[in-house]
């Protein structure tokens, strides 16, 4: 069981630079109550959220989670329990923070933050935000009830509850390694079929040999061994221009005339600037040589000041001049080095036109070969060339032997396969988990809708297909429901799936947050029939009640007044 300790913010949101703290264990029941807008969401929802999962629980950006006066040292900071190991997170922006502490020692302090994220979410916390949020965060905003999701997102949020991804996982590798054997069976058999095609072609060569005339076999031999030499030779340069082609780099040859002609555009922008500059400087000398009253205010100025300007601009103009200069100087170490790619890019270019020369050349050998080849399969055949041939036929039956024997192991792995895709399919043995604890949720929704004293019986299957009926058998539709109704069939299956969340162990934590969840559709009743369930719900749980209902401070243990002031939010 993870059990927050507390959570410790500052310039978080409409949170100043005055830390504040929340005891998260410290009362079974807690009010938090203030006006809108005086950070009730701030303090107990966005919070958790960003510390845990580095997300607003709201959906603000991440940069307008700073706080917008202070605009600096953005920091939440949160210490849980888990087993015997007592656990601290900080996080925060301007500067970026993710350190984790686990009895006081730092953990993954050289990790990438997605890496740091996912060792936050898989090893410590086993849950995700969204799960998170579906268990212990009940909301009117951001929070879809159970019935009013789709029948995909219905499958994913049990999939999570009953930490069933790992199938899922499963299911997707599987996939992945069935196309891999789909492939290698095809692979196989291409090979068979190529091996089997060269076998026959070399028995067809070889029984041609036989008839070849012997002289005439010889001479051919001594043309197709001379081809064959070119035909290396000719593959040798080819080998020799891809190399060369790919040492020189092309891509970076390209990337460093980008860069250059950057660099001229910023280096001539910056003449253009300095030369503007030198120009109205120079019309500021001359005007002071020439007038003796300033140019603006049209005042008279002294002999004195009118040498001190002239000195002033025509300073500015040395050093101006003088950063032309080393720009224009800058500007011709540039263009020398694009000039330079230019000319290593053109010699690429002509590289790559030998190259396609030599394959042009290498598919006339090939095709001059082919026509020996063809020679060959007249009568008079070397007697030495046939043994040649009759052994790489052995050769070749071995292999289709060998690749035989392979494709044959890869379809039974197929049939193997097969098996288990239907066992990891939605209705394989992910259904036959779900369809036992369907009725545990179904039993626990039943049980709160009649502590929420609302005369109707909840009913769902194993492919999330609910029915909803009254004690007069009438079937209803969720959207037949009256607004009342509703929130109370979303809490009971709120609180239902907590419970079932609970006894899988897939999110389990001692936070529950009702968001101005009893101020939506709930009478006076409702209210109290929902604070009734949760001693029942809530054993050893901490529950943030944010609310605008009167009279809820003496149906709790503990209340925190929140206000804002002077733009901060502040505890009372």
């Amino acid at each position: 069981m993870i059990n927050f300790r507390y959570v410790e913010m500052k310039n978080f949101l409409s949170v100043g630079d005055n830390p504040l703290r929340l005891d998260l264990n410290r009362h079974p029941t807690t009010l938090v109550t203030g006006r809108n807008g005086s950070g009730k969401s701030v303090l107990v929802s966005d919070s958790l959220t960003f510390v845990l999962f580095g997300k607003s629980y709201r959906g603000i950006n991440k940069p307008a989670l700073i706080n917008t006066i202070n605009q600096r040292d953005s920091v939440v900071e949160i210490e849980f329990t888990k087993g015997n190991d007592v656990y601290k997170i900080i996080r925060g922006q301007k500067p970026a923070r993710l350190e984790i502490y686990k009895n006081d020692a730092a953990l993954n302090e050289e990790a990438a933050v997605k890496d740091t994220q996912a060792y936050i979410e898989n090893d410590i916390l086993g849950f995700d935000c969204n799960s998170f949020i579906r268990v212990c965060v009940m909301s009117t905003m951001n929070y879809t009830p159970f019935m009013q999701l789709s029948a995909y997102e219905r499958r994913n949020l049990v999939e999570n509850m009953l930490t069933l991804k790992s199938f899922s996982e499963m299911s997707k590798i599987h996939k992945a390694n069935v196309s891999n054997l789909k492939e290698r069976i095809s692979s196989l058999q291409n090979d068979l079929s190529v091996r089997k095609a060269a076998y026959d072609e070399k028995n067809r060569t070889y029984n041609l040999l036989q008839q070849i005339d012997s002289d005439r076999t010889d001479s051919i031999k001594s043309n197709l061994k001379a081809l064959g030499e070119k035909l290396e030779f000719n593959e040798e340069v080819v080998r020799k221009l891809e190399i060369q082609i790919e040492e020189a780099n092309l891509q970076s040859l390209n990337d460093l005339v980008l860069e250059c002609k950057g660099k001229i555009q910023r280096i001539q922008r910056e003449i253009r600037e300095y030369e503007v500059e030198i120009s109205q400087a120079e019309k500021k000398v001359a005007y002071f040589k020439d007038h003796q009253d300033c140019d603006q205010c049209h005042q008279s100025i002294s002999k004195e000041s009118a040498i001190e300007s002239i000195a002033r601009y025509t300073s500015v103009i040395s050093n101006h001049m003088a950063a032309v200069g080393s720009l224009k100087s800058e500007l011709k170490v540039v263009g020398d080095k694009l000039d330079d790619a230019n000319v290593k890019i053109a010699e690429v270019k002509e590289l790559e036109q030998d190259l396609s020369f030599a394959k042009k050349s290498s598919n006339v050998i090939a095709a001059d070969i082919r026509k020996k080849l063809q020679e060959l399969e007249k009568p008079q055949a070397s007697s030495d060339e046939a043994i040649r041939i009759k052994n790489e036929i052995d050769e070749v039956r071995g292999q289709i032997k060998y690749i035989a024997t392979k494709y044959e192991e890869a379809c039974a792995q197929k049939d193997v396969a097969a098996i288990a895709s239907e066992l990891l399919k939605d209705t394989g043995i992910k259904a036959g988990i779900i369809k036992q604890y369907i009725p545990l949720l179904v039993g626990y929704v039943n049980h709160y809708l009649e502590q929420l004293n609302i005369s109707i019986k909840f009913s769902m299957d194993e492919n999330f297909n609910e029915s909803i009926t009254t004690r007069y058998a009438n079937e209803y539709q969720y959207q037949n429901l009256s607004m009342g109704e509703r929130s109370r069939l979303d809490l009971a299956l709120a609180f239902a799936w907590r419970q079932v969340a609970k006894l899988k162990g897939s999110v389990y934590c001692n936070i529950l947050i009702l968001d101005e969840i009893l101020d939506a559709g709930l009478d006076i009743n409702g209210t109290e029939d929902a604070l009734s369930i949760l001693e029942e719900v809530c054993q050893d749980t901490s529950v943030f009640i944010i609310s605008h209902k009167a009279n809820l401070d003496e149906k709790v243990r503990s209340v925190i007044r929140l206000e804002k002031i002077n733009g901060f939010t502040k505890i009372l």
